[in-house]
């Protein structure tokens, strides 16, 4: 072979590697977007279970005070108001029960009843007290026209339970 023919067939591999490197580079680029979008669905997915699992975790430390607790059942709203409310028998109705976590359940009650507003706070403070306690959910308060300090009141309150 002559020299220009073999500088001409290194020239002509040269452009053809050169063409093959922009064909790749071309191909990968097309290639890339959906691969990003791919990467950020993956990373997307992860974070949400990343924030399933913290948000677990959370929920198992709430319910451990609550699994530690020697009964788990709450106290009856109508010996706690007997207790505190003496003289008074509220009406006393059963709502919503709706699950909670580990096999407890949110159970709402609603308590009717006219009483001294002093006492009522005694039996809001013992409900909030008792393990487990219930919370007060809604507050309906009207002046009873027998006596003064004394309120007709609603209240739902909500306490966890073992089913």
């Amino acid at each position: 072979m002559s020299r220009p023919t073999r500088q001409q067939l290194w020239l002509g591999a040269a452009a053809l590697a050169v063409t093959l490197g922009v064909a790749l580079a071309l191909h990968a680029l097309s290639t890339l977007s959906d691969d990003l979008r791919r990467i950020e669905r993956k990373a997307g997915d992860l974070a949400t279970l990343q924030k399933i699992a913290a948000d677990w975790r959370a929920n198992q430390q709430a319910v451990q005070p609550f699994e530690a607790l020697a009964s788990k059942q709450p106290m009856p709203l109508a010996e706690l108001f007997a207790q505190h409310v003496p003289g008074v028998t509220p009406s006393i109705r059963q709502r919503e029960a709706r699950p909670a976590l580990a096999g407890w359940q949110a159970r709402r009650t609603e308590v009717k009843g006219e009483a001294p507003l002093a006492d009522l706070v005694q039996f809001l403070r013992a409900a909030a007290d008792a393990r487990p306690p219930w919370q007060l959910v809604e507050f309906d308060l009207t002046a009873a026209e027998r006596a003064p300090g004394v309120a007709r009141v609603t209240l739902v309150l909500e306490a966890l339970e073992k089913k």
